[in-house]
């Protein structure tokens, strides 16, 4: 007997297991990282599979199989992904291939906001299913979301708190959440980590310099 799973039961499925008590008890040590690609992404140049009808209906724009980075027995990567190659060789990557919303819109636009706010219709929910899943999980144990974009995107919109922070943005790194936040996101990155830390000292001294009303002068400023 078949069973349909469709995107709707998809994520509720998702949020009943991250909103789960063991979860929960762990979330302290977990990060979800949600990447919104709003241009475009040819998923068969990103996961060629390994069938001859992906050569077949490509041609000339297919990539070839030896020049595939390995993934699995029905899929390989493109060249040009190693890091995230070695990822998966870790068991940190999966792949979703053919996954679409149910509906079908002629859109993009509208394609984009259903798909963040998991809405059976365009326009049917004006709150993002990350925010909604944020709040369940919050109710078990405290749970914190940073969009790093220059404004919150709707994936993320609704009652639940979350911050949203861009390169480039100001804040006062002294006691501030985002500083915080953000510090913990690349406590473990060894390229992230120090950049951002050594970027949190530059605006700090450059805070204290225009608090002393002495601002920095462009001969001033180091590369």
């Amino acid at each position: 007997m078949k069973s349909a799973l469709t995107r709707r039961s998809a994520l509720g499925l998702g949020v009943a297991f991250i909103g789960s008590a063991a979860f929960a008890a762990e979330t302290a040590s977990r990060k979800l990282v949600m990447i919104i690609c709003r241009g475009a992404m040819d998923g068969l140049s990103v996961a060629p599979p390994r069938t001859q009808a992906y050569y077949d209906l490509r041609g000339p724009i297919a990539i070839a199989l030896d020049k595939t980075l390995p993934f699995d027995s029905d899929f390989g990567l493109h060249p040009k992904l190693v890091s995230l190659a070695d990822m998966a060789r870790s068991g940190e990557v999966r792949l979703a291939p053919a996954a679409a919303i149910p509906l079908r819109i002629r859109s993009h636009f509208e394609a984009q906001d259903d798909l963040e706010t998991g809405g059976s219709s365009a326009y049917a929910l004006s709150t993002g299913w990350l925010n909604r899943a944020v709040g369940a999980l919050d109710r078990a144990h405290p749970v914190r979301a940073l969009a790093v974009a220059t404004q919150q995107p709707l994936i993320l919109r609704g009652p639940a708190k979350t911050e949203s922070w861009s390169p480039g943005g100001k804040f006062n790194p002294a006691g501030s959440r985002l500083a915080a936040l953000l510090q913990d996101l690349y406590a473990h990155d060894a390229l992230l980590g120090p950049a951002f830390a050594d970027g949190l000292a530059v605006e700090a001294e450059a805070a204290q310099l225009n608090a002393n009303g002495a601002p920095l002068k462009p001969t001033e400023v180091k590369d």
